[in-house]
């Protein structure tokens, strides 16, 4: 969701919601800005609240009722810009290991987070790795990866492209996503809504769940479809959810 800017209320989270709010009619609707860490403390003290889209964290699982799914999403992938895409070649999938043993490539990463298909603990001490601990790590990467301080990073996709859309810069940039072999065991991320875990989480969750028709799916799906990062990333969305939607 983006609460500021010339994009404000129109990402695809945003829109979502949006739907859920006039199929909800009959409540009051008031949206909460809100960070991850402060949601974990505040959470509780509402007794009316709905959260989404969102996917069945273990920190949050049993604080709510879950709608049916409402979409998948690739995978974290290899991040780098359209002329070091050339550069390797335009490949597909990659082995991540590998390409942190060439030294031609600088690597961005963000020390303690645990997205990564394994451990890098051993990889940086190499001189073409790079390791950020601050709390806006991820935007310092999209930043040096623009300067070409560094050539890839591993996130996800949709963090980038929501970022090339909603922040103030300029310019906008040339983003490819590869593949890495090594995450083929990732965990799924499907997205849901959710509702605090009482009797009015329950309702709402089962009104929202008879809503989700083949067409709200399909309206939703497209909405998060067009802020896929680049047309590689795009097509596996398409492969993905229609495997588990069936359409």
């Amino acid at each position: 969701m983006i609460n500021e800017g010339e994009y404000k209320n129109q990402g695809y989270g945003d829109k979502i919601r949006q739907i859920f709010e006039k199929e909800l009619s009959q409540y009051n609707h008031q949206t909460i800005a809100i960070t991850p860490t402060r949601f974990y403390k505040e959470v509780k003290k509402y007794n009316n609240l709905c959260y989404g889209p969102v996917i069945k964290l273990k920190t949050i699982k049993g604080l709510f009722y879950w709608s049916k799914p409402l979409y998948i999403m690739p995978t974290q992938r290899i991040i780098v810009l359209e002329e070091t895409f050339k550069k390797l070649g335009s490949p597909k999938e990659l082995s991540m290991k590998q390409l942190l043993a060439n030294k031609s490539y600088t690597f961005g990463n963000i020390a303690d987070i645990k997205h990564y298909p394994f451990d890098l603990k051993t990889y940086r001490k190499q001189k073409n790795v790079v390791t950020l601990r601050n709390s806006g790590a991820t935007n310092s990467l999209i930043a040096m990866l623009q300067k070409k301080r560094i050539d890839w990073m591993y996130d996800f996709p949709l963090f980038i492209s929501w970022h090339n859309k909603s922040s103030k810069q300029k310019k906008f940039y040339n983003y490819r996503t590869i593949k890495v072999k090594e995450a083929k065991n990732a965990t799924k991320i499907i997205a849901f809504m959710s509702c605090i875990k009482n009797e009015f989480g329950k309702q709402t969750i089962e009104q929202i769940n008879q809503s989700l028709t083949q067409k709200t799916i399909l309206d939703i799906r497209t909405l998060v479809r067009s802020w896929q990062l680049d047309e590689i990333n795009t097509n596996e969305f398409n492969k993905l959810n229609k495997k588990l939607f069936g359409f």
